[in-house]
């Protein structure tokens, strides 16, 4: 049995081994032994032969299953390595679409790198010609530079002379600093506008007007007034009458106009006083002739309407670095007078960034408000802070906080939030404007008047100044071609309009006027062509060339009644150019006067305008509009500007004027055929260019009628630049402070470190140099423009020195100023005169008006023709010249008027009337020593 069981197992074994190749040893091993009842006994297996069989069949079954295994098996290892095999093909695809396309980089970043260095020979190419051509054209310049001595190269000159665009920009900006540092003009505009300051505040006191004037320096920002005044008056700037300081270069000399009566401060600029002193001239001459003051506007011309409420009591910086870096900053500064230059209080503020949505290119940031410290409420109350960035937000950026009263003297609490703005492109320097305003009492005025009396504390009296001792100049006496004085001439002006008769012949178109002041109308006729000719006479000669006459045109229509007062007008009408007919004809007399006569052609239908194209709807209505024309003359560097009004009444065609005396005397009417006006052009110095000229513009010791009222009142002088000087070196200092507490607060400094022994060491000689040149830039001097303005008023440079060659040096161009004169409402004296004819040949007869300060001349028909200015005057009573006019068998009283640059020569019937004309003349001399009025016309204060 044992032998049998080893033999059962061979077999399983060898069937086993046949299938090595596909199974494992494991699955031999599975393989289940015979039972031990089998092993035991032989007997039994041979007697139980049903169950080997059984065995058998169950060893085949298992072997099935196990084929049936191993099949499956196989298929799923197949199944795995084509997956496998897959994956491996398809990574081996992507890698080679990877190399293609690095292959293909390589390919385009070579051929950029040819097509850059292709450029970049062209680009060399191109610029080594260009570099030729301007070499050249470089050479051209200066061949014609050694021809015309006088040449000024331009901006494209200097670009292709050696100066790139970076240089240009980089030299614009120098000039636009330079330009910006204006104390030389201001100082120049105190000292010669001096005399005009103090003659508008001796007409104040005269008046009672409770008004005081002062000058005073306007930087930017200055101009906008209080948010509340704009809501409760409708006073903005945008809507003022003063253009000229709101579009003026800032920071500039303004006028500060105190007024007591309102208790308030506002600003005037220089030109608007010099307008508003003809109208107090005019209110001082006739405030004790009532019956005169009714063909003047009621106007007072020593206040505004509407005047504003609230006054500019302070102002405070704040530098916006902390807006660009995004953080909190807390900030206590000091609030400056704009008026003194100091400290009325302590503001509180902080900014912080804004969490609201902004625009890409804006930085939101909000500013807290917390108390203004300092003021109290007895100089004023209603106090409220208004905000805005200078320069950048001063249209519509503008912020106010509320009205903030009865707090006396406790600090002005305004706890308020306000959402402000900043573009992106805004300067590093940009700051906050913090101005605070209020409704200022009398204390307050007081205030800035003492300022005043103690930073220019001169002689309380005109006579304790005379008593001065004369500070000594720097040098001997100049010569008097060193000094630049005022010159005044005169020009009389007479204006004819010319409509197409029947014949062809262009005939002077009537003008009616209702009273002797009223310059008339001219009668045209619709749908007739029109002339304008204009004559222009002066007296000067040589003295005052003129070259050339431009620019004539006429526009600015306006529909008025008979007092002048405007009812409608064409808003946004240019003006219209009227064409020469012919180029204009300057003739000069033998007797030193000028004659320019330009005659133009005027379509009234270019203007646009209904109210001259149709007729006119009342008698008591006219247009008028301005005739605008410029006078060229190498005295002065920019041409002359006149403007003259005419107005006009539009009738039909075929209206005619009924030709009835009795007419004329019952509608008081007088026909002429022209219209005429006075001019005086004043030629200046120009602005000083350097502060060394300052002393040949002070007008500060020019004598004015009535100055002694003034009492202790004198004008501002160069003290006020100086302390603005001083003012913005120290706001400038604070600023940067400020901002480097920002920056410091940042973070904690790092310790120092352990001190070295120092001692041991010396510098060298490099580091030496360098630490001296260190302190060096640090040290600040001021510019020699400063240190003339340190010096006094009265002390003047050394003169100039000669040329080389010994020409004369060219005189510098004068300023022109061109004022138009009113007529006098009284008349002196007014009668008819014989006077010569301009080739002293034949008496023509004249009627004459005088009227201070001029002799109006007019001819046998009306027309006014001349006018003899009175100014500076001399009369001879019986001239040695009148014995060669005499006649044979006539008697002439002959008298002469010696005037500045001519003599006229006047006869009278009989000695009597010779008599009563010398009296009207002295009478004037009189009166016009006794008032201020007549000061209207002329700045000299005498005759």
């Amino acid at each position: 049995m044992g032998f049998a069981g080893g033999k059962e197992r061979e077999k399983y074994l060898s069937n086993g081994s046949n299938s090595l190749d596909n199974f494992s040893l494991d699955t031999a091993l599975t393989i289940p032994p015979s039972t031990p009842q089998a092993e035991g006994s032989a007997g039994e297996a041979a007697a139980d032969g049903s169950g080997a069989m059984v065995e058998r069949t169950s060893s085949q079954q298992n072997q099935e299953q196990l084929k049936q295994a191993k099949d499956e098996m196989q298929e799923q290892l197949d199944r795995q390595k084509d997956e496998y095999a897959e994956r491996l093909k398809n990574d081996e695809e992507g890698s080679m679409e990877i190399a293609a396309m690095r292959e293909e980089k390589l390919k385009m970043e070579a051929n950029l790198a040819e097509m850059k260095a292709e450029m970049e020979r062209q680009l060399m190419e191109q610029k080594k010609g260009f570099e030729e051509q301007l070499a050249r054209a470089s050479e051209n310049d200066a061949r014609r530079r050694l021809v015309r001595p006088g040449f000024k190269p331009t901006r494209s000159m200097l670009v292709g002379n050696g100066m790139t665009e970076a240089d240009v920009w980089l030299a614009k900006q120098v000039v636009d600093h330079w330009r910006r540092v204006r104390y030389v003009a201001m100082a120049a505009t105190i000292l010669r506008e001096a005399k005009v300051l103090k003659e508008a505040q001796v007409l104040s006191q005269q008046l009672d007007k409770e008004v005081v004037f002062q000058f005073t320096v306007v930087d930017v920002g200055h101009t906008l007034g209080s948010s509340y005044d704009l809501a409760l008056n409708g006073i903005s700037a945008e809507e003022s009458d003063d253009q000229s300081l709101i579009e003026a270069n800032k920071p500039c000399i303004g006028v500060r106009v105190v007024d007591f009566a309102r208790n308030v401060v506002h600003l005037w600029s220089i030109e608007k006083l010099r307008a508003r002193l003809k109208a107090m001239r005019q209110l001082a001459a006739y405030a004790d002739r009532p019956e005169y003051m009714q063909h003047f506007r009621a106007a007072n011309p020593f206040s505004d309407d509407p005047l504003p409420s609230f006054t500019r009591v302070g102002d405070a910086d704040i530098p916006l670095a902390a807006v660009f870096e995004c953080r909190v900053q807390d900030f206590t500064l000091d609030v400056y007078s704009p008026y003194t230059h100091s400290v009325v209080g302590i503001v509180r503020l902080s900014l912080e960034p804004s969490s609201a949505e902004a625009p890409k290119e804006t930085l939101k940031f909000n500013v807290v408000m917390h108390e203004l410290v300092g003021f109290a409420e007895r100089e004023g109350s209603e106090v409220h802070a208004q905000l805005f960035i200078p320069g950048i937000s001063e249209e519509g950026g503008v912020t106010t906080t509320s009205l903030v009263s009865d707090f006396d003297d406790a600090p002005v609490r305004f706890e308020s939030v306000h959402s402000m703005s900043l573009p992106m492109s805004a300067p590093q320097d940009a700051s906050l404007r913090v101005s605070v305003f209020a409704r200022v009492t009398a204390m307050h005025l007081d205030m800035l008047l003492s300022w005043d009396d103690m930073r220019d504390a001169s002689s309380s009296s005109v006579a304790g100044a005379r008593d001065l001792p004369k500070t000594s100049r720097f040098g001997s006496r100049l010569p008097e071609s060193e000094f630049l004085m005022e010159e005044r001439h005169d020009v009389f002006v007479r204006v004819q309009l010319l409509e197409i008769g029947e014949d062809g012949d262009y005939a002077p178109v009537e003008v009616i006027q209702s009273s002797t002041l009223d310059q008339g109308a001219y009668q045209l006729h619709q749908g007739l062509q029109r002339r304008l000719a204009i004559s222009l006479n002066h007296n000067s000669g040589d003295v005052l060339p003129w070259t050339d006459v431009t620019a004539l045109s006429a526009g600015s229509v306006q529909l008025v009644d008979e007092n002048g007062k405007v009812q409608d007008t064409d808003s946004g009408q240019k003006d219209v150019a009227l064409p020469l007919v012919s180029p204009p004809v300057i003739r000069s007399n033998a007797d030193g006067t000028e004659h320019v006569r330009m005659t133009a052609q005027w379509d009234s239908s270019a203007h646009g305008s209904l109210l001259l194209d149709r007729p006119a709807l009342a008698e008591n209505k006219r247009v008028k509009l301005t005739l605008r024309w410029q006078v060229a003359s190498h005295r002065v560097q920019l041409p002359m500007h006149f403007q003259f009004d005419i107005a006009v009444q539009t009738r039909p065609r075929t209206w005619f004027r009924q030709n009835s005396r009795l007419a004329q005397l019952w509608y008081n009417q007088r026909v002429v055929h022209s219209t005429a006006g006075t001019f005086a052009i004043i030629l200046k110095p120009m602005a000083a260019k350097r502060a060394g000229d300052l002393w040949k513009m002070d007008t500060t010791q020019e004598y004015i009628s009535g100055e002694e009222v003034l009492q202790n009142w004198s004008a501002r002088g160069l003290s006020l630049v100086r302390d603005f000087l001083e003012f913005k070196k120290r706001v400038h200092r604070i600023g940067e402070l400020e901002a480097a507490k920002g920056v410091l607060s940042l973070g904690t400094l790092a310790p120092p470190s352990k001190a070295s022994n120092t001692e041991s060491e010396s510098l060298d000689e490099r580091q030496k140099s360098l630490v001296q040149k260190m302190l060096e830039l640090w040290r600040t001097a001021p510019s020699a423009g400063e240190i003339q303005l340190l010096r006094s008023a009265n002390g003047s440079p050394e003169p100039s020195k000669p040329l080389a060659d010994g020409a004369t040096p060219e005189q510098p161009p004068l300023a022109a100023v061109v004022e138009h004169h009113d007529k006098t409402p009284s008349i002196l004296k007014a009668g008819w005169l014989l006077s010569p004819d301009p080739a002293g040949t034949r008496w023509i007869r004249r009627y004459v008006e005088l009227r201070r300060p001029f002799l109006h001349l007019y001819s046998s028909d009306g027309d006014e023709i001349n006018t003899v200015n009175l100014t500076n005057s001399r009369i001879d009573a019986e001239p040695q010249v009148a014995k060669l006019l005499q006649r044979e068998n006539v008697r002439l009283e002959v008298w002469a008027v010696y005037a500045t640059n001519k003599a006229w020569l006047f006869a009278c019937r009989n000695e009597k009337e010779r008599g009563e004309w010398i009296w009207a003349v002295d009478r004037a001399y009189v009166s016009e020593g006794s008032s201020v009025g007549p000061t209207e016309f002329h700045a000299d204060d005498e005759w």
